[in-house]
């Protein structure tokens, strides 16, 4: 009887030696799996991290353009357009004198606006130019040459809106002290004001018009046009 109980028991351990060993095996082969599994997912990930980084600029740019669409476009409940501050880098003026140019006189407002955008243009060219003169310093003259072309192009439209700065500060400062006259000096040199900045902003588009060619081939609409930039600059 205790002979048996003993084989018994001998057999038992045995089997769990068994199941423990083909335990191991399965385990071993699941942790090679997974590494398998883990390299194939590493080289995944590293090609679509730019699909994902594309993917999220979309839906942050989505989520922008509705928050501006709503607040410039619906606007509070009276039917106003509301101003959106808006930081222009290439404008002297502060944001108080911006917003009464946003109310006062809307279309010489989106002039600075554009005006600021085609500043960007100008110095991002500029400092291309020179880049290039810089990596061959031998044929530097020709460089400088083109750089003095978009520089005086440049002062030029820096000029003319300089012009328009002051008036604007004068206007905006009457308004403040004296709304009836600041009103009456808004009716009779406003058009004239906007007028100079148009007339500033065709010249310098003639020179920048050539660096944007590029962009005319994207499709229309805004988010069409958007997308095909985005997909131009990350993938």
């Amino acid at each position: 009887m205790l002979g048996f109980g003993k084989k018994k028991a001998k057999q038992s351990g045995d089997n769990d030696a068994s199941i423990t060993e083909e335990k191991e095996d399965i385990s071993g082969e699941e942790t090679k799996s997974s590494s398998k599994k883990g390299k194939k997912g590493g080289k995944s990930k590293g090609l679509f991290t730019k699909k994902k980084i594309f993917l999220l600029i979309i839906l942050v740019m989505l989520g922008t353009g509705g928050y501006f669409g709503y607040t410039v476009f619906m606007g509070p409940k009276d039917g106003q357009v509301r101003y959106v501050k808006t930081e222009l880098g290439h404008v002297g003026l502060p944001q108080e004198m911006l917003k009464f140019t946003f109310s006062q006189i809307p279309d010489l407002y989106l002039a600075m606006v554009n005006f600021n955008s085609e500043m960007v243009v100008f110095d991002h060219e500029i400092d291309r130019i020179q880049a290039v003169g810089e990596k061959y310093p031998d044929q530097q003259k020709i460089a400088e040459k083109e750089k003095k072309v978009w520089e005086k192009s440049r002062n030029s439209l820096v000029k003319e809106f300089s012009k328009i700065e002051k008036p604007i500060k004068e206007m905006y400062v009457l308004y403040q002290v004296n709304p009836e006259q600041g009103t009456a000096q808004v009716a009779q040199k406003g058009e004239e004001l906007l007028k100079t900045a148009q007339t500033a902003l065709a010249t310098a588009r003639e020179q920048t018009q050539k660096l944007k060619q590029d962009e005319a081939a994207a499709p229309e609409g805004f988010f069409p046009g958007l997308i095909y930039k985005l997909k131009k600059k990350f993938l």
